[in-house]
């Protein structure tokens, strides 16, 4: 959760300071890393929890589902912003994310 607290305090301190486009981001990367999927802050997260909760099977099951719903999401609204407005940051990311899911689904298969 370093990584989210960091960007809180990046994005608080830009704002004091006025640098309002530079607060947006660093709130905005910051809340993206929450994200309930596996290789961000908020799957790994959101693991542990539902480990203690549910037990170690069940949190991997659930957490895979989750961000393959997630990731599948992304991977259209990339495409969407890749078309639309020439912006490949967020489909290349999503594409990423897909790639450490089914790394993920491979590793539970075997």
């Amino acid at each position: 959760m370093a990584g989210p607290a960091a960007n809180l305090l990046a994005g608080l301190a830009a704002y004091g300071m006025q640098f309002y486009v530079l607060a947006v981001l660093s709130f905005g990367i910051g809340a993206f890393n929450l994200l309930p999927i596996r290789p961000l802050d908020g799957g790994t997260v959101l693991s542990d929890l539902l480990a203690g909760l549910l037990g170690p099977d069940w949190s991997e099951h659930i957490l895979l589902v989750l961000s393959g719903v997630l990731v599948g999401a992304l991977v259209g609204i990339g495409a969407v912003a890749a078309l639309h407005y020439a912006n490949l940051t967020l489909i290349l990311t999503a594409i990423w994310l897909l790639v450490n899911v089914l790394r993920q689904y491979q590793m539970k298969k075997t």
